[in-house]
């Protein structure tokens, strides 16, 4: 596809700006237009990028080429319509709160020869790929630890605070971790969770804990807490020949007795890298790194681990819808 992709925008909150910002930089793409259900939002945004603002999306479809569908988890409709007219879709995490409904959306894509991407942009952060490119190609070894915690406050917005519209802390933040930490150790055959909130008042849990078990052997282990003042990060892997470690930024690599420090840093934002690959797919007319598949990764896991949280007991991989 050489000429122009005309590009529309469902959702015109934070990430809804964030991408029409990214495409703007990309030649040859055209946010033409914006949907939200606040008229207003979308008019703010639309106005910005020369779009035209709609009430109701389905009038955005037979203009574009492509659908960036950037409203909360619950809101899935308009990527399955999207979908079954034959247009590409770039659906920000997770993929849904409900499993069939994001093994639907999949389906949809394969059936309607479309693209359908998720955005899961730690695949475009130098540290996060670096550190699963290494893992993957067995610069370390076999695996037997993957890592990673994340610690500080957050979840404010109102929806986020439902456990309907957002799954969840697990569901709509930790998702990120747990695609990571799958695209990184492979498959996964059990989980085991814990969630707690941390006062009875907010309803979704504001910690998550949880220890993976690969099919080829070794352990993940997610540490995530929005109830830590002082805020940390940190990632890596242990492997038998090596570990390459993350801790608040600084990268340290350790094969085989020899240690270094890493300077890795992004030559342009990860969210327009992101931006660009979906753009790239969808000229070159190829699957996406991060396909629908790797959205259902992204939502079964924590999916698991909630529901042993709920239980108490470790759950078997794959759910049952």
């Amino acid at each position: 596809m050489s000429a122009e992709i005309k590009v529309g925008i469902v959702g015109a909150g934070g990430m809804g700006v964030q991408h029409a910002e990214a495409l703007s930089q990309i030649e040859g793409v055209k946010v033409v237009a914006v949907a939200d259900v606040d008229a207003r939002r979308a008019e703010e945004l639309a106005r910005k990028f020369g779009a035209e603002a709609l009430e109701n999306f389905e009038r955005m479809l037979p203009k574009v080429d492509a659908v960036y569908v950037c409203t909360p988890p619950d809101v899935r409709s308009p990527a399955l319509e999207a979908l079954e007219a034959g247009k590409h879709v770039f659906c920000e995490k997770p993929l849904s709160v409900d499993l069939s409904e994001a093994k639907r959306l999949v389906e949809a894509a394969r059936r309607n020869g479309v693209i359908l991407a998720v955005g899961y942009v730690l695949h475009f952060h130098p540290p996060f790929r670096e550190v699963a490119l290494r893992a993957r190609n067995g610069d370390l070894g076999d695996l037997l630890v993957i890592w990673i915690n994340r610690m500080g406050m957050g979840g404010r917005k109102d929806w986020i605070l439902d456990p309907r519209r957002s799954g969840g802390m697990a569901v709509e933040f930790n998702t990120h971790d747990f695609e990571w930490l799958e695209w990184v150790g492979g498959p996964v055959r059990r989980v085991y969770g814990r969630v707690l909130r941390s006062s009875p008042e907010i309803r979704i849990e504001t910690n998550v804990w949880a220890m993976l078990d690969y099919e080829r052997g070794g352990v993940g282990v997610l540490g995530s807490s929005w109830s830590a003042p002082i805020g940390r990060s940190s990632f890596g892997v242990i492997g038998t020949k090596g570990m390459m470690a993350v801790e608040c930024g600084a990268v340290k690599l350790a094969i085989e007795g020899r240690q270094e420090a890493l300077e890795l840093k992004a030559e342009e934002p990860p969210l327009l890298s992101e931006n660009k690959h979906f753009i790239e797919c969808i000229r070159e007319g190829k699957e996406p790194e991060i396909d629908g598949e790797r959205g259902i990764v992204g939502l079964e896991l924590p999916l698991a681990a909630q529901r042993s949280s709920a239980s108490g007991l470790p759950v078997d991989l794959p759910l049952a819808d």
